[in-house]
């Protein structure tokens, strides 16, 4: 049995996910928001004190996108990933990451730094610029999905994981969809039809 632990809407969300799309079975552990509840059981599996955590088979294993290339390669989701021989690897690999180390990283400042913060942690200036580098980053993901419905290709696949969650949490969590292009707007739609997403976010 696979064990997530989870908080949400962390990028834990992607591993749940990616679970309910191959219909792995797992098991969900929620853990205490501020690192400093975090358990001395938990720390010792992640020292860190970070998530997602996974355990699977006894093999502990951290970072969401590292954690996801595990899952779907062992438990039946090879239809999700590329490999380098693959004509549309190249893709597949820039938009996997482009959905945490190019989308994601502003969305951090202004969790950091913005209105869900204490007043005297809030830093107005590092928002706002913040907020102008998504909505940059997202250009180039609606001009990609003006000629594709999936960022890496014609199918749904791993780097669609990475970009839609992404793109989900900024919707729902920072209430930037109003930055949305139409393509984009729709590829969360298409995105969010999908049931397993509908039960990961249920369950997480």
């Amino acid at each position: 049995m696979i064990e997530v632990f989870h908080i949400a809407p962390g990028r834990s969300i992607r591993v749940l996910w990616l679970l309910e799309e191959i219909g792995a079975p797992y098991r969900v552990t929620h853990l205490a928001v501020p690192i400093r509840e975090r358990s001395p059981e938990y720390l010792a599996l992640n020292p860190a004190g970070l998530f997602p955590t996974v355990v699977d088979d006894g093999e502990t294993l951290v970072e969401s996108l590292s954690i996801c290339d595990h899952i779907a390669r062992r438990h039946g989701g090879a239809m999700l990933v590329r490999d380098p021989g693959d004509a549309d690897y190249r893709a597949y690999f820039q938009w996997l990451l482009f959905g945490d180390a190019t989308l994601g990283i502003p969305l951090v400042n202004i969790m950091r730094y913005g209105p869900r913060q204490p007043e005297e942690r809030r830093i107005p200036q590092a928002v706002a610029d913040a907020h102008v580098a998504f909505t940059h980053r997202l250009t180039a993901l609606e001009r990609r999905l003006e000629t594709s419905d999936y960022v890496a290709s014609d199918q749904f696949t791993l780097a669609d994981i990475s970009v839609g969650y992404t793109v989900w949490l900024s919707a729902s969590f920072f209430g930037l969809e109003a930055d949305f292009g139409p393509c984009t707007v729709a590829y969360l739609d298409r995105l969010l039809a999908r049931e397993p997403l509908q039960r990961a976010l249920a369950k997480g």
